[in-house]
């Protein structure tokens, strides 16, 4: 009996905390957009396939998570039924308004590599567009777009020492930088 409610009282704890969880991420911030349908505003199912906010994203979900959980002018170019028309009949310039913020860097994965061996990077951040770029030491490497906040390249360095990352939207801005150590590989005994 003891066992039962404890069950009960730790799948009730889950369940609430995965639901809040998802309203901080996402709905909250489509119903704070100014263009957000009001009859829509606490419907879980604007971002999950299943209408009580469990289970799988459906294509709204997983394009507002591309984009880093912000409403962008392609997301409401892309899903029209989930926004209200824009009333000021305006011309709207539709640039994403996550790359109006210059791209940050949170952290690189790994911190640490060995000269001479290539090694994949993984640059964690936010506000990376499509076209960003990974410079190493101001040279551009051969990036992979993950999403707005990852990117991947695979580089060799030839010196040991401190390099300097950083990202380069397509508009020119510069994120921050970030040291990336290089040093010799151990050698065998």
């Amino acid at each position: 009996m003891k066992s039962s409610k404890l069950i009960a009282i730790i799948f009730s704890l889950v369940i609430t905390t995965g639901i809040a969880y998802a309203f901080s991420n996402c709905m909250q911030k489509y119903a704070s957009h100014p263009r957000a349908i009001p009859s829509q505003k606490n419907n879980c199912a604007i971002c999950h396939k299943n209408a009580n906010g469990t289970g799988p994203q459906n294509a709204f979900g997983q394009a507002f998570a591309s984009a880093g959980f912000m409403i962008t002018n392609k997301l409401i170019t892309d899903f029209p039924d989930l926004f209200l028309p824009d009333e000021s009949n305006e011309t709207v310039e539709t640039v994403d308004e996550d790359t109006s913020q210059p791209p940050l860097i949170k952290r690189i994965k790994p911190k640490k590599v060995q000269v001479s061996i290539q090694t994949t990077i993984q640059v964690k951040g936010n506000n990376f567009d499509e076209e960003a770029n990974i410079l190493i030491d101001e040279s551009e490497t051969s990036t992979t777009f993950q999403s707005s906040m990852a990117l991947i390249t695979d580089i060799t360095l030839e010196q040991e020492g401190i390099h300097k990352v950083k990202v380069k939207n397509s508009n020119g801005q510069e994120s921050n930088e970030v040291n990336l150590k290089a040093k010799q590989p151990k050698k065998k005994k």
